[in-house]
């Protein structure tokens, strides 16, 4: 979410809820619980949202991503002047790359696993259109895969970033298109709509570079 709070803004003028209202709602809706990542930036603001509400529960979990050094293009941390005047490594929150570790260290995956959770809906809490589909749920545990990611069609107003790739034999989620690549040759965009088998999750090392 960066330095915006996306959560806690209204959806549209029309709609008088925020995206986090929304989706609490849904959540408590379909009888589940419902676990949000924030970030140092945003953690306070959706805390504090929660309780203006009222929606405030023992359904809700929120866990809060780390800050990293980041990285100038040939690898190196990029720094920047403190308050001191000194080079001081710049930190930001990673995203949505370390929802993976940060939910099985924070012990929520164990908590949901304990209360006969098997199975995670994982999406981008601005993407109003990312329900938990019970027909793809089917078929992501008939395929016995650990996660099976939602796909559509591109159109032409989307960015070309997010598409999926048959890559040494094995499909893997692009980020950004490689130079010289036509577009036309990836039709279809990762909507960052997920499905995760929760113990293989558990049963997975996350070995973050960095």
């Amino acid at each position: 979410m960066g330095n915006v709070c996306k959560a806690t803004m209204q959806i549209s003028k029309s709609h008088r809820h925020t995206f986090l209202e929304l989706k609490v709602r849904e959540a408590r809706k379909a009888g589940v619980p419902l676990c949000l990542m924030t970030s140092p930036a945003t953690d306070e603001a959706i805390r504090a949202h929660l309780k203006d509400t009222g929606l405030e529960g023992s359904d809700l979990h929120l866990f809060c991503q780390t800050m990293l050094p980041a990285l100038d293009a040939s690898g190196r941390i990029f720094t920047e002047l403190n308050a001191q005047g000194e080079a001081a490594p710049y930190l930001y929150p990673p995203g949505h790359g370390q929802w993976f570790a940060l939910f099985k260290d924070s012990g929520l995956l164990k908590k949901m696993l304990d209360r006969g959770v098997t199975d995670a809906f994982f999406s981008n809490i601005d993407n109003i259109g990312a329900r938990p589909n019970a027909d793809i749920l089917l078929a992501h545990r008939q395929s016995g895969n650990a996660a099976t990611f939602e796909v559509a069609g591109r159109s032409p107003s989307d960015k070309p970033t997010g598409y999926p790739a048959l890559i040494d034999g094995q499909v893997e989620i692009g980020e950004k298109l490689p130079a010289g690549q036509d577009i036309k040759n990836y039709p279809l965009i990762n909507t960052n709509n997920a499905w995760f088998n929760l113990k293989a999750l558990a049963d997975t090392a996350f070995e973050l570079p960095y």
